[in-house]
């Protein structure tokens, strides 16, 4: 079918769409928004999702021809930024990792009613930052054990193995 007449509803819709394309394109785009910080060569950007929380996420700005890899932490409410900078930061930079706090609203420990939150980043940093849908791995510790494996088992998850900082999953 041919399209006469499109209101004007649907073309802001669709140039909003288009910003959002090229600045997921261009990464120095949210550089100049001001949201991307760089400190020895990682990036800190924040993603916020409305109602569902926000993410923030520490990515290497060397370039490289390989996808970056993405890795969730899970329980990181219990640390500083700087502490969890500096243990991933040579990680960061050699495997091209993507280190993802994500922070629902009431910036509580994390639980099953925040993997949609978990989700809707990864689609986001799959897309929108080109990143390699095979390497995206969850951290977590014994208490985030059961999230963890709620994240990677159950449904269509595109997370590919747990990395667990303590204890165990159990039967």
């Amino acid at each position: 079918e041919e399209v006469t007449h499109l209101s004007t509803e649907v073309l802001s819709a669709i140039n909003d769409i288009g910003k959002v394309a090229q600045n997921a394109d261009n990464p120095d785009a949210d550089a100049a928004a001001g949201e991307v910080q760089v400190v020895d060569n990682i990036s800190r950007r924040e993603l916020s999702y409305e109602q569902r929380g926000r993410a923030i996420v520490y990515s290497s700005r060397v370039a490289t021809t390989v996808l970056p890899g993405i890795v969730i932490l899970l329980a990181s409410e219990s640390e500083s930024e700087e502490q969890i900078l500096s243990r991933w930061k040579l990680l960061i930079d050699s495997h091209n990792l993507m280190v993802v706090l994500p922070v629902n609203p009431e910036k509580s420990r994390l639980t099953a009613e925040d993997i949609p939150l978990v989700m809707t980043v990864l689609k986001g940093l799959a897309g929108g930052a080109k990143a390699d849908t095979g390497r995206i791995v969850v951290v977590s510790n014994r208490e985030q054990a059961r999230l963890a494996w709620q994240l990677s088992f159950e449904g269509p998850s595109p997370v590919r193995g747990i990395a667990l900082t303590d204890g165990w999953i159990s039967a």
